[in-house]
């Protein structure tokens, strides 16, 4: 299930097993390096996770989307309105 989820996405970061705030310190050293429009999937554990993406997206104005699965939650992060 995890891999049709992120079928439509630029890369996946697997950022399960860490606790919070290293998944968003993480996402955002793997975005500085991206040009142009993009959209990542990432896993994380944490439940913390969800609002400190959540916070971080807003404050960068990306658009981000969650779903819980089981044990862990799968964001959809991009840059761009479109993705």
């Amino acid at each position: 299930m995890f891999q049709d989820y992120v079928e439509t996405q630029d890369f996946v970061l697997d950022l399960s097993g860490l606790r919070c705030p290293v998944p968003v310190l993480k996402f955002k050293k793997h975005v500085k390096e991206l040009q142009g429009d993009w959209c990542i999937s990432v896993k994380t554990t944490d439940p913390d996770s969800v609002r400190d993406f959540e916070e971080f997206a807003r404050l960068k104005s990306y658009q981000i989307s969650y779903k819980k699965m089981d044990d862990c939650f799968l964001f959809t992060i991009s840059s761009g309105e479109g993705q």
